[in-house]
């Protein structure tokens, strides 16, 4: 699938996009972590939070690699 927005970026807007990605995607981890800790405690939130990395590091990892 061909993105005709993201042909038409120059290299430096998408870095920036990279960037901006990047944040967000942080943000929302940061605020879904704090979810569940309002709603469920520290040691909840902590536990989740290890499962998730611990899946999802794998699978980002798979990623970036077939990419590379």
């Amino acid at each position: 699938m061909v993105n005709k927005t993201l042909e038409k970026m120059e290299r430096s807007e998408l870095i920036q996009l990279i960037e901006i990605y990047s944040k967000n995607w942080l943000a929302m981890d940061g605020v879904w972590f704090q979810s569940v800790e309002r709603k469920f405690g520290m040691a909840e939130a902590m536990e989740h939070d290890c499962n998730i990395w611990e899946a999802f590091t794998k699978i980002e990892a798979q990623k970036i690699k077939e990419f590379l």
